[in-house]
């Protein structure tokens, strides 16, 4: 139904006949109206059956009841999309209770008007990449509730500049309410959403305890991140030793056996942000093995990358600030020596070994650097400051490159020996190779 203001033909709003009405920023629309489809999908099927079980509820409650529902709508009016004030009728405000269908939560059976309006989502950490994981960390204030569930939306391909509400939400789920990571991967799937690297999104939150109208809907936007499988920013400057995994898979350790382990004993100002210093004795930050070893198995794609400051002057003899290089089998370094920076490899297959070696031209010096490596099929490319060196393509180059009980480190060797002084900030681990332009875009952070 089109709704317009007396004396304001301007204000038209919505369907009049065959034809849709709406007033944009540069004015009024009027189009044919859109023909009518078969609300058949899974998504418009529960949303469907909610609706139906709501209305039963209500066909369920007593005269009595209804009544005070009508009591509530008389003394309680809305506002229209014109901003004019208006009131609805009782069973309506009923429905307004509606939450969709779970069997994650115990279904409510109001049959009064609830006194008080639940309290909403304020806060969400977000930590969406592309191919999972979808991590969300919301937050909310306490307020008494119990059998207290959360409805989950998501409006895909949203502009970066747009100042609209989306139009286009898809519901997610309904859950009980936690306030602890959440993984929504496995949903997101299961609702046939399959998310794009760049990709702006939105997620919708609306929260609801029981005896309680549902909370004002709240809105959080995120990008879509690189397919990552590890990435510590090093920014960690908390009470703890862990170093946080942003994809909130496999948290570090920082060991400092003479000193302080915790990481607000090791925060200095960074290249892009904080960063964690190592004293070149004892410091060091361990990966787990399980953490890096499948992606770095034999055959599979992978890029490994840090940005690193060196201590000067560096002694001669190898030094190693991202490892799990062992001379005696396979592994990856990014080291100095002799006053230069150095990225190197051992691979083996059998009884045949090789040693890849780039000696970088650049000398030791005290500034932040970006280093880099890809591996896709039997071809290796070493990148320094986003320039990268000539391919190096040989069959021994697609064998594992670490071993299920190599851990990864930063700021030493993997089993704890040539320590580097230094800085580390931002490691990353791809599981693809990626190409020039993208580890250039890394080295220009």
């Amino acid at each position: 139904m089109a709704l317009a203001r007396s004396t304001l033909l301007s204000a038209l709003s919505g369907i009049v006949g065959g034809s849709e009405v709406a007033m944009t920023k540069n004015g009024m629309v009027v189009k044919n109206r859109k023909p009518s489809r078969s609300m058949l999908s899974p998504n418009e099927q529960r949303a469907k059956l909610a609706f139906l079980q709501s209305a039963r509820a209500w066909t369920a409650l007593t005269h009595e009841q209804v009544q005070q529902f009508n009591a509530y709508a008389n003394t309680h009016p809305v506002t229209n999309r014109l901003g004019e004030s208006k009131c609805i009728s009782g069973r309506a405000w009923f429905m307004k209770l509606r939450v969709p269908a779970s069997e994650d939560y115990d279904p409510f059976t109001e049959t009064t008007p609830p006194s008080i309006t639940t309290l909403p989502v304020h806060t969400v950490i977000m930590n969406i990449f592309k191919g999972g994981p979808y991590w969300l960390v919301p937050f909310r204030d306490a307020d008494g509730a119990t059998n207290l569930v959360r409805t989950l939306w998501i409006a895909r391909f949203q502009s970066r500049t747009t100042s609209h509400k989306p139009q286009r939400w898809i519901p997610i789920n309904t859950r009980l309410w936690a306030g602890a990571p959440i993984s929504i991967y496995d949903d997101l799937i299961a609702a046939n959403v399959e998310l794009v690297e760049g990709e702006n999104i939105a997620f919708k939150y609306v929260c609801r305890g029981a005896d309680m109208w549902p909370s004002i809907p709240t809105v959080y936007w995120t990008t879509v991140q690189p397919q990552l499988r590890l990435w510590y920013k090093c920014e960690d400057d908390r009470a703890t030793s862990a170093v946080w995994d942003m994809t909130l898979q496999d948290n570090a350790t920082f060991i400092d056996p003479t000193g302080n382990p915790n990481t607000n004993a090791h925060t200095v100002p960074g290249h892009i942000n904080k960063a964690l210093y190592f004293d070149g004795v004892d410091d060091t930050v361990s990966i787990p093995a399980e953490a890096h070893y499948p992606t770095m198995a034999a055959n599979q794609p992978f890029t490994l990358a840090i940005w690193w400051k060196a201590d000067n002057p560096n002694p001669a003899f190898s030094k190693h600030f991202l490892s799990n290089f062992h001379e005696n089998d396979v592994g990856i370094a990014f080291a100095t020596i002799g006053g230069f920076y150095r990225t190197s490899l051992m691979a083996r297959i059998g009884g045949l070994s090789t040693n890849l070696i780039k000696e970088w031209p650049t000398p030791v010096d005290t500034e932040w650097h970006h280093f880099a490596m890809t591996r896709s099929g039997t071809t290796i490319v070493f990148y320094m400051d986003g320039v990268p060196d000539t391919p190096h393509t040989y069959e021994l180059y697609s064998c594992r490159l670490s071993k299920d009980d190599y851990i990864l480190t930063i700021g030493s060797r993997y089993n704890f020996d040539k320590w580097a002084p230094g800085t580390a900030e931002d490691c990353r681990l791809y599981s693809r190779a990626l190409n020039p332009v993208e580890i250039a875009a890394l080295a220009a952070m």
